[in-house]
């Protein structure tokens, strides 16, 4: 057990594990507190909104996922410079894509405000 300790990646593997089950064990808590609080009709509403926030997320940690991947090879290879470079080239794109999804976003909001509106009444 004590090789084990010493090795940076089982530490940070049992780190992130600890970290996940800890995120999953709050977000079940807060899940089932808010629905005993809100009631069915309001808890509705925020299940919707938080299902538009994960459908809106899965973009970003796909991108994430992209970034992280390509940065390891190139760290692997001692290529620092590439990993500059492509930090830049995603900054800069992913402004372009945020600045598009917001005004998309900022245009088509009414739809779904006027939706929940109308449930709720």
């Amino acid at each position: 057990m004590a090789a084990y300790s010493k090795d940076s990646l089982i530490r940070a593997s049992f780190f992130i594990l600890f970290a996940t089950m800890t995120y999953n064990a709050l977000n079940f808590f807060y899940h089932f507190s808010a629905a005993r609080i809100l009631g069915p009709s309001e808890y509705g509403i925020v299940a919707s909104l938080f299902s538009i926030i994960y459908l809106i997320g899965m973009g970003s940690t796909t991108i994430q996922n992209a970034v992280t991947k390509f940065t390891a090879r190139f760290k692997s290879r001692n290529k620092l410079g590439k990993i500059h470079s492509l930090f830049s080239r995603a900054t800069r794109r992913l402004w372009m894509f945020a600045i598009i999804g917001a005004l998309i976003w900022a245009a088509c909001s009414p739809m779904p405000a006027d939706e929940l509106r109308q449930t709720q009444a």
